[in-house]
Formats: structure tokens, sequence, C-alpha cells
């Protein structure tokens, strides 16, 4: 007798996977694994929609099981969004899940409840979230759409847990790498004036940047301090993962 195969465990990308593609389908613009520049508090999930003057902003906690600590994890995002949610495996009740629902519910954080196909908001067990109608600015002191960028809707899987996901310091990076590669060696100074960056301002994005390519911490620039004044310029990349970004 065939032994049976045993059922793979839903990996949180996997339970990311019909979140993203629900929200998607709704109509929500969809960015996975954002980091703003706070800590190191990474969203698995932050979907936008237009209303108006209005940019609706909905984060998404993704878990493989329901626990206080991916309620806690969630509500830190309360006070900067309309609507917070946390989208776990789905499972059958037990008196702690419905504890943990009813907390929920007087928090105002959303469920969704994921069995490894298509999801809908009024879902088995679900939990509608509560409105935010004023969400406060981030911590960081940029808004979400300073924040938010296209590389964010594909490059890292929402639920990674690999730390890959697109910074705003790495969207400065390849914007610097992207430059020198059109328009070939340039001083700190003149990049920096072609380059859409995240830094405070102007004089530290130079420093920043030269201290990072001396230090070897970027990839894909070089510094030639052969020249008067000292050049940086597009390199081959030591990190095979990082082509996809060029």
């Amino acid at each position: 007798m065939a032994r049976k195969k045993p059922k793979t465990a839903l990996t949180e990308v996997d339970v990311a996977k019909p979140v993203v593609e629900h929200l998607g389908a709704m109509g929500w613009t969809v960015y996975q694994e954002v980091q703003p520049d706070w800590g190191s508090c990474v969203a698995d999930i932050v979907a936008t929609m237009q209303v108006g003057r209005v940019l609706v902003v909905h984060v998404v906690e993704v878990k493989r099981s329901l626990t206080f600590s991916v309620l806690a994890q969630a509500a830190r995002w309360q006070p900067f969004a309309h609507y917070v949610t946390v989208a776990v495996k789905g499972a059958p009740d037990s008196n702690g899940r419905r504890f943990a629902k009813r907390c929920m519910r007087e928090y105002g954080i959303g469920l969704l409840n994921v069995f490894g196909g298509p999801i809908s908001d009024d879902g088995v067990g679900s939990v509608p979230p509560r409105l935010n109608s004023w969400p406060r600015p981030l911590p960081c002191r940029k808004g979400w759409p300073d924040i938010l960028c296209d590389e964010q809707k594909t490059w890292a899987p929402a639920g990674s847990a690999n730390g890959n996901h697109f910074t705003t310091y790495r969207r400065t990076v390849v914007g610097a790498r992207k430059i020198l590669t059109e328009h070939g060696p340039l001083t700190a100074k003149e990049l920096v004036k072609l380059l859409d960056h995240h830094y405070a301002s102007d004089q530290s994005a130079r420093q920043c940047l030269i201290n990072g390519v001396r230090k070897g911490w970027i990839d894909g620039i070089a510094i030639d301090e052969t020249a008067k004044p000292f050049k940086l310029r597009a390199c081959a990349l030591r990190d095979k993962e990082n082509a996809k970004a060029w």
C-alpha cells in the first residue's frame, strides 16, 4: 500500500500570496515587504487606493498562526493607516481563537483566514477592520507616497524571511548606479545633483555614498581616486541577486 505524501505546511509566503491577489482584484495597489525609514519595522503588505483626494492605506501583517504577538505587530501600524488587518492560515475556531477575534473586534484589527485558495472579505471566520479616519504621519516624518515605490510591488514576496526587501536606501543605490551607467563616471557632486535620494541633504548623500563605496557596502559602484576630483563609476555586480534591479 502506497504511503500518503505528507502535506506541505503553508509558509508565510503561501499565506500572503492569495491576500495580495485578493486585494489586487478589489482594486488596491499592492506593495510587499515595505520598510519605512523607521527602525526595523517592515509591513508584509501595504495596499493603497485613491478615493477622491485621500490615499487610503491598508496594512496587512501575515503569519502562519493567530497569536497575540502578531496582533501587537498589527496594532503598531494602526495610528498610521486607515485599515489594519492580520492574515493567517485558516483553522477551526477554538476558545483561544474566539477570544483573539473578540480582542480584534474591540481594537479594530481585521482578520483574513487563508485556506490555501482564493479568499474573500466575508470568508469563514473573518473580521472586518475598523476605519481610522485620521491616520497620523509616520514616525519617520514621511508620507506613504514618499515610502512606496513600484519596485516594492514585486521585489520580494510578502512574508519573505530573508530580509531582501526594497528599502529607500536600496532605491537610492539602484538610482545612483543607473545614472552612472547612463552618464559614465561622475563626481559625487554631479551624481547627487541627478539623483532622487532619501538623505536629508545633498551633502549627506555625497558623504554616505562615498563612504559606502569605499567600505564595500554598495555593490555595482566603484570609486576612481586617481582622478582629480575623484569620480564614481558603475562596475560589475558582486552579488548576482542584485542584478534584477538593473
